[in-house]
């Protein structure tokens, strides 16, 4: 059930954020992803879609993927904000 989520506005996330799931995930539509990654507030933002993952991409063969997208965006350049 996505009830727990009803709750949370992308609107008011304004802090660093990473989006990050499998293309193979069975609970993410693609197009709802995309939607909620464009309404969250945050100019430091980043979406990650992992090839082949599903949607425990941390336990599968995609691990050093996932690993690496988190790490990438941790190190990235700090944003300016105006």
């Amino acid at each position: 059930s996505d009830g727990e989520f009803n709750a949370f506005k992308p609107a008011k996330l304004t802090t660093p954020t990473l989006v990050l799931y499998g293309d193979r995930d069975p609970g993410v539509v693609h197009e709802d992803a995309g939607k909620f990654f464009a309404r969250i507030a945050a100019t430091d933002r980043q979406l990650v879609v992992l090839p082949g993952a599903d949607h425990a991409a941390q336990l599968e063969d995609t691990h050093d993927a996932w690993i690496a997208a988190i790490v990438s965006f941790l190190n990235r350049p700090p944003v300016r904000r105006s």
